[in-house]
């Protein structure tokens, strides 16, 4: 028995979808991909990294946005909803609405078993094919670790890891560091 093939549909027909759906979805390459339920660990990471992230950019030209803003990589590309993610300097949009940003300078994702593989490989390659990502951070929420992929001057990647509360996680591209207490305050083991 022959199965038929998933049908594609444009970026358009996903956005018209997106602004009616009642759950998230992400796009990638004409497919519309649900997104998992969160847990009580990973918001609360998520919302600790955006809160030390906003405080500590204070009175500089950049800003931190949380999950409900829609990234793009690019016009054949991912369209997702990072965990949090922070501009600097003007803002790019694809349309007048400010629906679909353009040009984070930092990308962030917080683990989750279901999706850690997609998050480490297909996202982070569309993630770097968007030339103003300079550090992309993969937060673990079952261990105190944080995965950093930073950019060079090169253009290669390189990846650095923190381990353990005590210590404390630079966000390089941004001159700041949150302490690891800090980012997974509240969350247990």
């Amino acid at each position: 028995m022959a199965t038929s093939p998933i049908p594609l549909i444009s970026f358009e027909e996903y956005l018209a979808l997106e602004e009616t759906a009642q759950f998230k979805n992400e796009f990638y390459q004409g497919q519309i991909l649900a997104m998992s339920g969160s847990t009580l660990s990973h918001e609360r990471i998520a919302m600790n990294v955006r809160t030390h992230l906003r405080l500590g950019l204070l009175g500089k030209d950049c800003e931190v946005l949380g999950d409900g803003l829609l990234f793009r990589t690019g016009l054949d590309g991912l369209a997702a909803y990072p965990d949090a993610v922070v501009f600097c300097g003007q803002m790019k949009f694809e349309d007048h609405r400010s629906l679909v940003a353009l040009n984070p300078k930092v990308v962030i994702e917080v683990l989750s078993p279901s999706t850690e593989t997609y998050d480490r490989t297909t996202k982070a390659r569309e993630y770097w094919k968007c030339p103003s990502v300079a550090q992309y951070f993969l937060i673990r929420q079952d261990q105190p670790f944080v995965e950093i992929q930073s950019r060079q001057a090169d253009g290669n990647i390189t990846i650095n890891w923190i381990e353990g509360r005590e210590s404390d996680c630079p966000f390089a591209s941004l001159g700041l560091s949150i302490a690891m207490a800090d980012i997974y305050e509240r969350v247990n083991f």
